[in-house]
């Protein structure tokens, strides 16, 4: 298996997709969290430490509440993503040693061997909620952008805008998508 691959497998592990214990506060403008796969609880991240490309949850001004987006070069996040956004886990700025990594393999060997048997990649879905939970390996990255009602899937190193007969916007109903206009 490939170190990287590895690495996903064994920070993964130890998600059972309970829910967090700690919850950003909406209230809160100011503070920006990623999402620790393996307490499976949002964390507080200093500025400094933001990485480009990964994926945290701030303020949205333009929704007036919080949400997780992708950090871009500027500084700023693209996209705020809503529910059924499903991402590859190694966007959630993971964080583990080597040994919390062979911990987590060694309790849930079922997704270890599910990973080399595909050669996948990991993934991991926004719940209604606001939580991540994982869901298996080898699926489409996706996009909903609560803020546009656009919906993306990623082909490649792009994303393209998924449209329907009327149009682009779609709706989320029970975690399943409608056409919205």
């Amino acid at each position: 298996m490939k170190p990287r691959a590895l690495l996903l497998v064994l920070v993964l592990a130890g998600n059972s997709g309970a829910p967090a214990q700690v919850v950003p506060q909406a209230a809160d403008r100011d503070t920006i969290y990623r999402y620790d796969l393996l307490t499976d609880k949002p964390v507080p991240v200093p500025r400094e430490e933001l990485k480009v490309g990964c994926i945290y949850n701030h303020f949205s001004p333009r929704l007036n509440r919080r949400a997780w987006s992708y950090l871009q070069s500027d500084g700023t996040f693209w996209h705020a993503l809503g529910e059924g956004t499903t991402q590859e886990a190694r966007r959630m700025d993971v964080r583990a040693t080597e040994a919390e990594r062979q911990q987590r393999l060694r309790e849930n060997p079922d997704l270890a061997q599910e990973y080399s048997m595909t050669g996948g990649k990991v993934f991991v879905r926004l719940t209604k909620d606001g939580r991540w939970v994982i869901v298996g390996v080898r699926l489409l990255a996706t996009i909903y952008d609560a803020e546009t009602g656009q919906l993306w899937d990623r082909y490649g190193d792009k994303y393209i805008p998924v449209g329907h007969s009327s149009g682009k916007r779609w709706a989320v109903r029970d975690g399943r998508y409608y056409p919205a206009g």
